[in-house]
């Protein structure tokens, strides 16, 4: 499996600065995610104007080494009153105009149709109160449009569909059920409600669809607000995103746009982010990249035939045992060897050699109190599943009267008011949801119904218990939550805004269970919550 290329939304068709396409030239940007609109392409009918700045960009960078992706927008004041075109004959005119684009700049490798497509902020007018499903019907007019006129014009433009924010599954197998994959080589996913953890785990159930066999994904932006913490978080998803065997993508943005923090600013100095950026692309990219194994809360790719190591995780040390080892952060900066070295969930380290890495020789992390995070081991299990069969905790659904029912896996966005991601849900109540962060206990049949979190000891075991709690939903009354050893109740409390319940010496008999159930308290409206469960080791904690 091959990394893939890293590029950035560069933003020259809606803000050109000389001074920053020149800085995209020198940096140099090689790999280049960017639009033409159609309202600035198509002043008159049928008269396609690229000698203005925003639309003749592309022909100032040479598109032979430059890999440019161009973004299409379907709306133009010409048609249907600059509302998301939605007539035979409005779609028709899309299609030429994205027909020219593609004449115009023959060196382009792809066209990204539509942006954001599931989303409110770039559709306009009418297409803007169609439901998901009826959204994505609409898309796949577009694509069939567009794909009629460039498969016969510039058959070798790759057409990336989907134009999704987030990873909405239910939305893109409706799009696939339309026929879809026989018009695009690959998705557009914007996963910025996904933490990079939780990536590869979501894109996996997006690819249960038959379809998506034949897809490639691109992620067409990713991107961070903080600026001291984006070039940890770009390595972190860039990481996750070659194990998902992503095709292409794009960091947000070239510089600072609202408030994701860029590459560089405009006045040429490189940001935290540049410096990440360019230590991906110059050492990462297009490498081979395998999973590197260290242990259940400790996330690694091995790059590069394991020369590089990516790590980060659940706090622990680690030691360099090698001379010829060194140690990067993540934003290229180097790391002593010599000090103390403890794994960040948030700031990965490279580690780097002239020869493939191993733990033990090479590398020794420390020991792990950590035995199990809702978080770190959340699964979307499939049809069949047995419910103790993923690790840590088991998660399913206590309802009053009757036996414990298991979750079952949805694809997200399937519907108005679902979550934009894959999430487990249940029949027994639509309101009713989990997700790696978070929960809800919504609905007629909400109070009648606990989402249990429960881990089974395997041993005789003393354990310290930390509950994160973070009430996010507009309900007054707030979640009742229980914590359990065996029959034992050894929390009962309500949370009304944030609570952090920590138990220490809660002790387990070989089978015994530990349960943390949440319930709904009072009201049935609103009832959501941000979680985190963990359990530790008190032994190796105290040690």
């Amino acid at each position: 499996m091959r990394a893939p290329p890293i590029g950035v939304a560069s933003n020259f068709g809606v803000d050109q600065q000389d001074r920053v396409l020149r800085l995209a030239q020198a940096f140099p940007i090689l790999n280049m995610r960017d639009s033409i609109s159609w309202k600035e392409l198509e002043r008159e009918g049928a008269a396609y104007d690229f000698g203005r700045p925003r639309t003749g960009f592309p022909a100032q960078f040479d598109l032979e080494k430059v890999a440019t992706t161009l973004i299409v927008h379907p709306a133009n004041p010409l048609y249907e009153a600059g509302n998301t075109v939605m007539t035979e004959h409005g779609i028709a005119a899309f299609a030429r105009y994205v027909e020219a684009v593609a004449t115009a700049y023959p060196g382009v490798v792809a066209i990204e149709v539509a942006n954001e497509f599931n989303g409110g902020s770039f559709v306009k007018g009418p297409a803007r109160k169609l439901g998901p499903m009826a959204r994505a019907d609409l898309h796949a007019v577009h694509l069939a449009a567009v794909s009629e006129r460039l498969r016969a014009r510039a058959p070798e433009v790759r057409i990336i569909g989907g134009a999704a924010h987030s990873i909405p599954a239910g939305f893109l197998w409706r799009l696939l059920d339309q026929g879809a994959a026989a018009w695009i080589d690959a998705i557009a996913l914007h996963p910025y409600t996904t933490e990079p953890e939780q990536f590869v785990r979501q894109v996996a159930v997006l690819r249960r669809h038959p379809e998506m066999a034949g897809l490639g994904i691109d992620v067409t932006e990713f991107g961070h607000i903080d600026r001291e913490a984006a070039p940890g978080y770009m390595l972190r998803y860039y990481c996750q995103m070659a194990l998902a065997a992503v095709d292409r993508v794009a960091w947000y943005p070239l510089v600072r746009r609202g408030k994701y923090a860029g590459l560089f600013t405009r006045d040429g100095r490189i940001e935290p982010a540049g410096r990440s950026y360019r230590m991906i692309a110059a050492e990462l990219s297009g490498t081979d990249v395998e999973t590197f194994e260290a242990g259940a809360f400790t996330y690694g790719c091995a790059f590069d035939g394991g020369r590089k190591l990516v790590l980060w995780g659940a706090p622990r040390l680690v030691t360099v045992l090698a001379a010829d080892v060194t140690v990067r952060g993540a934003d290229a900066a180097a790391v002593s060897t010599h000090e103390e070295m403890v794994l960040s969930r948030e700031a990965p380290l490279v580690f780097s050699a002239e020869r493939p890495l191993a733990l033990g020789t090479d590398i020794r992390p420390g020991a792990q109190a950590l035995l199990a995070d809702s978080f770190d081991q959340f699964t979307y299990p499939s049809e069949g599943d047995a419910p103790g069969r993923a690790p840590g905790f088991q998660r399913f659904l206590q309802v009053a009267g009757a036996d414990d029912v298991p979750f079952v896996t949805r694809p997200g966005q399937e519907a108005r008011g679902r979550p934009w991601t894959p999430y487990l849900g249940t029949d027994l109540a639509e309101g009713v949801w989990l997700t790696a962060r978070g929960m809800q206990l919504c609905g007629r049949r909400a109070q009648e119904i606990g989402i249990v979190h429960r881990y089974v000891s395997e041993r005789d075991l003393t354990l310290d218990v930390s509950a994160k709690l973070e009430i996010t939903g507009q309900g007054g009354d707030g979640m009742m939550v229980v914590i359990k050893a065996g029959s034992e109740v050894l929390v009962q409390q309500v949370v009304q805004t944030e609570e952090e319940i920590a138990l220490t010496d809660v002790k387990l008999g070989a089978g015994q269970a530990l349960d943390i159930v949440v319930q709904a308290h009072g009201s049935t409206h609103g009832n959501s919550l941000r979680h985190r469960f963990q359990l530790f080791d008190a032994g190796v904690a105290r040690n």
